[in-house]
């Protein structure tokens, strides 16, 4: 018998998810990440910060997807003691890594390195848009493609590292852990990436052929 997650604690103070979508072909995709801010935002502040994290991923990791990738929108919700506010930059960006695409459910998959070590559960950002070009054959990708895809995950992380808007001063990109050992985590507890390393192998996500 399975054992059922308990619901999550609510996200620590000042937290920020961070939402990256688009669409290839007529399919849409996203990733989506944690942030850690210094600070409390005015008006427009967010919609400024979601400007920038579009920027860190359009400038290192767009360019790799495959050319029938489209990224439309940035999302934040920064979560203060008692509400959640939003901000959002809405742009569509081709990506213009290449053509003759793998199926949709085909992906690069970064692995996010933490400072914490644990079973299970570790944070990765599958990314959409391989090409038969960055192939090295049917079930690897080619080391240059690895060595480029790893590349801008390490400078997507300085980018989005580097940013602040308005009130809010600094913000770190990271991970949050809301369980351990099926059990909610109280308070639930971030963690900073502090590098990345990107895995060989094709990954799948079958739920992006429906």
């Amino acid at each position: 018998m399975s054992q059922i997650e308990p619901e999550p604690e609510r996200a620590p103070f000042r937290s920020i998810r961070l939402r990256l979508q688009g669409h290839q072909g007529t399919t849409p995709w996203g990733v989506g990440f944690w942030l850690d801010s210094v600070g409390d935002p005015a008006s427009g502040d967010l919609d400024d910060l979601a400007h920038g994290c579009y920027t860190a991923w359009f400038d290192n990791i767009l360019g790799l997807q495959a050319d029938e990738v489209h990224l439309e929108q940035s999302t934040v919700a920064w979560y203060g003691i008692n509400t959640i506010l939003e901000g959002t930059h809405v742009e569509d960006s081709g990506a213009g890594g290449g053509s003759s695409p793998l199926p949709r459910n085909c992906a690069a998959l970064i692995s996010w390195t933490i400072d914490e070590h644990y079973r299970g559960g570790k944070p990765r950002t599958y990314v959409p848009g391989l090409t038969q070009a960055r192939l090295q054959d049917s079930a690897h990708i080619s080391s240059s493609f690895q060595t480029s895809l790893h590349t801008g995950a390490v400078d997507f992380i300085t980018d989005i590292n580097a940013l602040d808007a308005g009130g809010i001063t600094a913000v770190t990109l990271g991970c949050i852990r809301f369980f351990s050992g099926y059990a909610a985590k109280s308070p639930p507890t971030f963690h900073g990436y502090s590098g990345a390393s990107v895995k060989t192998l094709i990954a799948s996500q079958r739920r992006r052929l429906q």
